[in-house]
């Protein structure tokens, strides 16, 4: 399955024809069925290092590092469709589901205004630490 097919289902609402969008590097799509299996596909092409590329985007999708960006896209979306009430019960339940899995979603979302203070650390720098202390 092409990525743009998958965003296609993944966003069914848009209106005309979609972007025309270069040939991905890499891709990792979820899609789940009516009885709630979750499928999961994963590419990446023949070019040297698109498998590194498909390893930077499996670790943003696997360690939360998309759930901004992710839902600032959905919130825009719905606005943009006139469907607000749909994102905002999305983000309640996804709320819900953070106070029972751990989930990390930001306000920045909300209120987009606000800063967080973290520190961010490149993985590359957190395999340095652990390869010095072993």
């Amino acid at each position: 399955m092409k990525v743009s097919d998958f965003v296609k289902k993944l966003w069914p609402f848009k209106k005309g024809e979609p972007e025309k969008k270069k040939k991905s590097a890499a891709a990792l799509t979820f899609e789940v069925d009516e009885e709630g299996t979750i499928w999961i596909d994963a590419s990446w092409n023949e070019k040297a290092g698109s498998h590194l590329v498909f390893a930077d985007l499996a670790y943003k999708v696997m360690y939360s590092h998309l759930v901004e960006e992710t839902l600032t896209f959905l919130k825009d979306e719905c606005l943009r469709e006139d469907m607000e009430a749909h994102f905002w019960e999305v983000f309640e339940y996804m709320s819900a589901l953070e106070k029972v899995d751990g989930l990390n979603l930001t306000n920045d979302v909300v209120e987009p205004e606000a800063e967080a203070d973290e520190v961010v650390v490149k993985p590359t720098e957190i395999a340095k630490r652990i390869r010095n202390e072993e």
